[in-house]
């Protein structure tokens, strides 16, 4: 796989949340508020291999007041995998959630891409100049997958 296609795979699930729980759109025809990748490190342990399943996590690690750095991550599965995982395959899962230990069980402890991702947060009516901060849905829900930094 090329590395392209690591962060379409790392990042695909992000996306779908912002778009889903703090109501971004990446249209770039929409006036409101819209996000700029400013910065992206990425490691690699291994690669990938088909038809092998993996999971995706994502956490943010750093609110600031128009920027947010986020820690992707992909896990190898080493359950069966002939056994289903009863996963919701298009809106995923929050590690909180009732049975997701069921899931997260199936996959390796340790991910085999790790990747750093900053959003800068701007305003498309201000010349696309950063937020003065972030709105109050967009910064809860985004509270929702913040981790402390170890």
């Amino acid at each position: 796989m090329t590395t392209a296609r690591y962060d379409e795979l790392a990042t695909s699930p992000l996306t779908r949340y912002l778009c889903h729980h703090c109501g971004l759109s990446f249209d770039p025809r929409d006036t409101s508020t819209r996000v700029f990748i400013v910065g992206m490190e990425r490691t690699f342990r291994m690669s990938a291999k088909f038809p092998n399943l993996y999971l995706q996590g994502s956490a943010v690690e750093r609110i600031g007041r128009s920027s947010v750095r986020y820690r992707l991550s992909l896990f190898e599965q080493t359950g069966d995998p002939n056994v289903p995982l009863h996963a919701d395959y298009l809106n995923g899962h929050f590690a909180s959630d009732e049975g997701a230990d069921k899931i997260l069980d199936r996959f390796g402890e340790s991910a085999f891409y790790l990747c750093t991702l900053t959003h800068v947060y701007v305003d498309p009516e201000n010349g696309e100049r950063p937020v003065k901060e972030l709105s109050e849905n967009i910064a809860r829900n985004l509270k929702r997958i913040h981790v402390s930094e170890e």
